[in-house]
């Protein structure tokens, strides 16, 4: 992921090849994707904005954002990059 920041791109789900669904719960689902061109695997998860509106679970998403990104744990995820996309289908 560095390297395709280093070169000015901006990463999105372009960057992703979908493996298979992980879980879902409240706020979204989890999927297993592949960083095309890598082998490299990381869990994506997906939240539909206007399913988080409805719900009012906006804050609760930004607020889970912050938190993981200051995460430096081996245990605990980390938050690698975020993005937003008008559409989007993951298997």
């Amino acid at each position: 992921m560095q390297k395709i920041s280093a070169s000015g791109d901006k990463i999105g789900l372009h960057n992703f090849k979908p493996i298979k669904p992980l879980g879902c719960g409240d706020t979204g689902s989890v999927h297993l994707v592949e960083l095309k061109g890598t082998g490299e695997l990381y869990a994506m998860k997906a939240m539909e904005k206007s399913v988080m509106l409805n719900r009012n679970k906006v804050h609760r998403a930004c607020i889970e954002r912050e938190i993981i990104s200051q995460l430096d744990h081996p245990f605990l995820p980390t938050l690698y990059v975020s993005f937003q996309v008008f559409s989007f289908s993951l298997p």
